[in-house]
């Protein structure tokens, strides 16, 4: 009897297991964020997935929460501010800001691996935020910020569109793509026991 072949080792820049994992890194920060509508009722009535944004939050009084998603390979470091996945990802905010006026309370970008924070330059997003946020009417934080606007510029938009959307834009951290099931774990063991209501919509 021949010998069976020998298969090659199994090849740990698989793009098809990457691809997998940052589709159920999404799944689980919508598992996350599902758990708000049990845990405070008064905060977020609806979740929607793949609707307008990857998550989609909606508040009891209409107005809608835009969440982006974004991931990459553990090793490769956290999120710059120039970087063209999360100008994208602002790009859209300011789209849909445009398209659906007071419509939209807040923006987040949500990744598992942060964001570059070690000099307050252009390209840390946290601190052009908050620069943004806290110094609108400065002019030499416009003149910090005034790269990032200028690429937020979209066709029926405006630089003062696009600094309405960085003031209501957030970011945040959710777990790695290797622990996003443990990090699920500690929300769902709070949301236990204490539903105030079990009524809510989840639409994916």
């Amino acid at each position: 009897m021949e010998n069976a072949p020998e298969f090659p080792k199994r090849d740990m820049e698989d793009h098809g297991a990457d691809t997998q994992f940052r589709y159920r890194y999404q799944a689980t920060c919508a598992a996350i964020y599902s758990l708000l509508l049990l845990r405070d009722p008064q905060e977020y009535d609806t979740l929607y997935c793949e609707l307008l944004e990857d998550i989609l939050l909606r508040r009891p009084d209409g107005e809608y929460v835009g969440i982006q998603v974004k991931t990459r390979k553990e090793g490769l470091g956290p999120f710059k501010a120039t970087e063209e996945d999360i100008i994208h990802s602002l790009r859209k905010f300011v789209k849909l800001d445009l398209e659906y006026p007071n419509r939209f309370c807040k923006y987040m970008i949500v990744t598992n691996c942060g964001f570059w924070n070690e000099k307050q330059d252009g390209g840390n997003l946290e601190y052009l935020l908050d620069l943004c946020k806290n110094q609108p009417e400065d002019p030499a934080i416009h003149e910090k910020l005034s790269r990032l606007i200028s690429q937020l510029v979209v066709p029926g938009g405006s630089a003062q569109a696009a600094i309405a959307v960085l003031q209501k834009t957030e970011v945040d951290r959710v777990g790695n793509l290797g622990s996003i099931k443990t990090t699920c774990r500690e929300p769902s063991r709070r949301v236990a026991g204490h539903c105030p209501r079990a009524h809510c919509q989840i639409w994916t």
